[in-house]
């Protein structure tokens, strides 16, 4: 019985009607419409690489809420210690950043660390002014702890750090 029915069916039509013309057609349209407004969009990631650098900077150098013990020596190496590329800092110019330590009545406890270029002055600038195309900056203040004298003592460390990796634009 079930031979009966199912003898001779085709489960496919031998030509396109216009309607399925049509509608590949406006799915089409779409996708290379989507594809478009995608690729033209312009990205700028700058302000997140700053703070993506500044965290991994602070993880770096803070545990627990504690400065590691080796921050204080003078042959400390930020790159080495934080797994940073000094190609970028030094060659391709687009990022910095600068460590400062102080205590609680506000002097320096260690030397300022900064990448090559110090380019403090640039993020003063862009923190008052709107411009696009100054590079995008990110500091962070924060209350953290220190060993002097085998005993935990408060101190204040600040992280600049900014980015002017600007992604090109290839359509615009």
């Amino acid at each position: 019985m079930f031979e009966k029915i199912f003898k001779n069916k085709k489960g496919a039509e031998k030509y396109f009607s216009l309607w399925d013309l049509f509608m590949f057609v406006i799915i089409g349209t779409g996708i290379v419409i989507s594809v478009y407004i995608f690729s033209s969009a312009n990205l700028d990631t700058r302000e997140i690489e700053a703070e993506i650098l500044n965290n991994k900077i602070y993880d770096c150098v803070v545990e627990n809420g504690v400065i590691i013990p080796e921050f204080f020596d003078l042959d400390f190496d930020i790159y080495e210690k934080c797994g940073l590329s000094k190609k970028i800092f030094k060659l391709d110019n687009k990022f910095f950043f600068k460590i400062e330590f102080y205590d609680n009545s506000g002097g320096f406890l260690r030397e300022p660390i900064k990448s090559f270029i110090d380019k403090s002055v640039e993020c003063d600038i862009q923190k008052n002014s709107e411009a696009e195309h100054l590079m995008k900056c990110y500091e962070k203040n924060t209350d953290v702890l220190f060993f002097k004298k085998n005993k935990l003592v408060r101190g204040s460390l600040k992280i600049l750090t900014s980015s002017n990796n600007e992604l090109e634009n290839k359509n615009a």
